[in-house]
């Protein structure tokens, strides 16, 4: 009877931790130009502050990409849509977020490596419905000649850049936005999810045997 009852309580602990991760997803930051070689375009130790969930919506940002263009010290920025391919500049900067592994919260900033690119995270997603990264050039950087930056996600369906023109330089804004739903659970969950619905089955088939 004690090992019955051990086994169920058991089965109950893992049910309920995996029913309050279930529906966790964790995301890692990628600034390399061609992941997974480490190597980016953004210039060693380039500083990105992070905002999660925003006070902002998509209007006013170029969707997957842009190309930049300079003129002395004004630039000037053409946008994409969902077809934008990525061949229009000289530099190829780029920030994906993709889905990682269990990890802690955003962190308010994080800096690019030595190479101008990097991996960062994995961070924790869940309720983080939009993820703003902001990170601000001299205008006369050379990253502008003819800068090509892109962005992708394989969670966030919509992600897309501004420039704006503060006096201190050019603000690189990037927002990634509008989770894909998903109702898959983690590998690691379901197999909790099975164990914990196996020990079920066992305990009480062994109540009912105990019974005839």
């Amino acid at each position: 009877m004690k090992l019955n009852r051990l086994l169920l309580l058991t089965a109950l602990s893992l049910l309920a931790a995996g029913l309050s991760r279930a529906d966790l997803v964790d995301v890692v930051v990628d600034l390399n130009d061609n992941p997974p070689t480490d190597g980016g375009s953004w210039g060693s130790g380039q500083q990105f502050n992070v905002t999660t969930n925003p006070d902002s919506t998509t209007d006013g940002y170029y969707q997957n990409g842009i190309c930049t263009s300079q003129d002395g010290y004004d630039v000037s920025i053409s946008g994409y849509d969902s077809e934008y391919d990525g061949d229009c500049g000289l530099s190829d900067a780029s920030i994906r977020v993709n889905t990682g592994t269990d990890a802690p919260g955003f962190p308010t900033m994080f800096s690019s490596d030595g190479n101008g690119g990097g991996v960062f995270g994995p961070y924790d997603a869940d309720g983080v419905n939009s993820i703003l990264f902001t990170t601000t050039y001299s205008k006369s950087d050379p990253i502008f000649d003819g800068g090509d930056f892109q962005c992708s996600s394989n969670y966030y369906s919509f992600c897309g850049f501004e420039i704006s023109d503060p006096p201190a330089g050019e603000t690189i804004s990037v927002l990634f936005a509008e989770p894909i739903p998903t109702a898959v659970p983690e590998p690691t969950y379901s197999a909790v999810f099975l164990t914990a619905s196996g020990l079920l089955i066992w305990v009480r088939k062994a109540r009912r045997s105990k019974r005839v």
